[in-house]
């Protein structure tokens, strides 16, 4: 079994940090120290972006078209919200197809890209799509056992 299906959260999977935080999952924005463990957030796309972006410094940024394609060292990820409610995060693999994961469960492989997808899963329906970024890559994108 994948360290995804175990530990860590959409966030984690599609920036491929598998690092294990006993007591919380990594939220947008930990890392920058723009949103501390434990303070309520009101999701929208805007916001996310910023939390994205100071986490992840120089390594990361947005495309104008998800169609586009990340540079060399570099992989796709997409991100959506259900607006006040939650976030969500897709990771295209290695292979090209896309993957997410929700909570800490398991990696799904997705059939269409998360763009295309209604994304609706079971109590979420995120119905605000944020684009997609590309992120330096430590070369072991696709490694998980997606289903």
């Amino acid at each position: 079994m994948s360290i995804w299906n175990r530990h860590q959260n959409c966030y984690a999977y599609a920036f491929n940090d598998p690092t294990e935080r006993e007591w919380f999952n990594l939220q947008p924005g930990n890392e920058s120290g723009v949103h501390k463990r434990g303070q309520k957030a009101d999701y929208d796309c805007d916001l996310m972006r910023f939390r994205v972006l100071s986490d992840n410094g120089h390594d990361t940024f947005f495309l104008d078209d998800c169609e586009e394609v990340c540079p060399d060292g570099y992989h796709k990820i997409a991100m959506a919200v259900d607006p006040g409610t939650d976030y969500h995060f897709f990771r295209q693999d290695a292979t090209g197809q896309w993957s997410h994961k929700l909570g800490k469960g398991k990696v799904y492989k997705m059939s269409i890209h998360p763009w295309e997808s209604d994304r609706k899963f079971g109590r979420f329906h995120y119905t605000d799509f944020c684009g997609c970024l590309c992120t330096l890559s430590d070369g072991q994108i696709g490694f998980g056992d997606a289903e």
